[in-house]
């Protein structure tokens, strides 16, 4: 599995997280020019033009008929072009029946009828011989992808290609499994309420939310837990940082286009120190307060009585 955790106490370690037509034919004109954020990376049709959400307006891709395609929907968040497949079919053919992606189809006599749009009941077709049926797909579907992560109800599987390799339980931290739609390779993560704890009882960052889906506004105090007045952070090359009202910034958790800051309040009890401007930890000049050299450190004429661990200044 995908292992996000403390490293040490408080120090975090930063990551990344980190054919034919399928659905239904290219939709009708006249679809909403504007988008919402939550929307962004998502892509659709209109007409025989692919569109890609921007944050704000569904902005062009391409026109699929440039390449001899067509604009097809394949999910109800992704769109793409694709090469049409032979509409036709012959009278020996009659009560075939085909995948054309996620569509499946039968043979009239003459010409491929859609039977079933599997996709509209969240199924894919499988097709056996001259046979298909809707099916439940698999979770790990991407074979071509070492390792990526998926939902399955609250579960976090990890896939190895089409195996599954691993799972943990997002309930076990009151957390609600979120799959990123504009995450690549697939990933998920656990997503816990404001005001829960964002560690789970292993070590492993969460991330904040509301209603099971992660908040860009949102952040995690490790004394307080999912707060608001989160900022944008980049998880590669993290260091740490003093920000401002003499909060550290210790950790970046970032997966699709939500990334979170995980913090210390250098002031709070049990530290009861400042976080310098410009600085890069907690500095505490209490007898008796919590310290973590590196992250909490003692200062004063005091010394910390932990070395990589938890200590008090003495």
């Amino acid at each position: 599995m995908w292992r996000i955790y403390l490293a040490i106490g408080l120090t975090m370690t930063a990551f990344g997280c980190g054919g034919a037509d399928t659905t239904k034919k290219s939709s009708s004109h006249g679809k909403p020019a504007a988008c919402t954020a939550a929307q962004v990376n998502n892509t659709q049709c209109s007409g025989t033009v692919l569109q890609k959400c921007d944050g704000t307006t569904w902005a062009t891709v391409q026109n699929c008929t440039t390449t001899s395609q067509q604009c097809s929907e394949l999910t109800a968040t992704t769109a793409a072009c694709v090469t049409p497949v032979p509409t036709t079919c012959t009278a020996a053919q009659t009560n075939f029946q085909r995948c054309n992606l996620n569509l499946l189809e039968t043979c009239d006599g003459s010409t491929w009828a859609l039977t079933q749009n599997c996709a509209a009941t969240n199924l894919a077709c499988v097709a056996s011989g001259n046979s298909a049926t809707c099916e439940t797909p698999p979770l790990c579907a991407d074979a071509a992808t070492n390792e990526y992560l998926v939902c399955d109800g609250n579960q976090v599987v990890t896939c190895n290609g089409s195996t599954q390799s691993d799972s943990y339980d997002c309930m076990a931290s009151g957390a609600e499994c979120y799959d990123f739609p504009d995450a690549a390779p697939a990933t998920a993560w656990c997503v816990v309420a404001s005001g829960d704890a964002c560690l789970s009882s292993e070590g492993y960052q969460l991330f904040c939310g509301s209603g099971g889906t992660p908040s860009a506004s949102m952040r995690c105090d490790l004394d307080v837990g999912c707060t608001s007045g989160g900022s944008a952070c980049s998880a590669d090359g993290f260091e740490q940082t003093c920000l401002a009202s003499n909060t550290l910034l210790v950790g970046c958790i970032a997966a699709g286009n939500i990334s979170q800051q995980f913090v210390i309040d250098c002031a709070a009890d049990g530290y009861q120190g400042t976080c310098p401007t410009g600085g890069t930890a907690c500095v505490t000049t209490v007898s008796g307060a919590q310290c973590y050299p590196g992250v909490i450190n003692c200062s004063g004429g005091l010394t910390c009585s932990g070395s990589n661990t938890w200590g008090t200044c003495n």
